[in-house]
């Protein structure tokens, strides 16, 4: 007899935990798709953060190294190549200016080499 009523009380109680649970995931959908809506940038920023954490968790397979190595090779290599570049016209601007304020500090004239040429 006992069982019987833990029995049916587990069914109700199962029943209303299933309502709940359908409402809280319709409430959720409505939120999400209203957030989404108000800020679609921050949307795809987490979209592409938690695809992300999925590709870590997940083993990387033989076939996606052979397909994704060339590409990530590429990748590597623009992005080396566009760092030396930001260095070295960064370190060009900051020599240029230092000499300019070296010149003037030593009364030299305000002019730098690269105007003079």
């Amino acid at each position: 007899m006992a069982k019987q009523q833990i029995s049916d009380i587990d069914q109700h109680d199962a029943a209303t935990i299933g309502d709940r649970a359908n409402a809280a995931l319709s409430q959720f959908g409505d939120t999400a798709s209203t957030q989404i809506g108000n800020s679609p940038l921050i949307a795809l920023a987490g979209g592409i953060a938690l695809g992300a954490l999925i590709a870590a968790v997940l083993p990387q397979t033989e076939r996606e190294s052979e397909l994704l190595q060339p590409v990530g090779t590429k990748v590597t290599d623009a992005g080396r190549h566009a760092a030396d570049r930001v260095r070295e016209a960064s370190k060009a601007k900051v020599d240029e200016l230092a000499g300019d304020k070296l010149r003037e500090f030593f009364g030299f004239g305000g002019e730098s080499a690269n105007d003079s040429a």
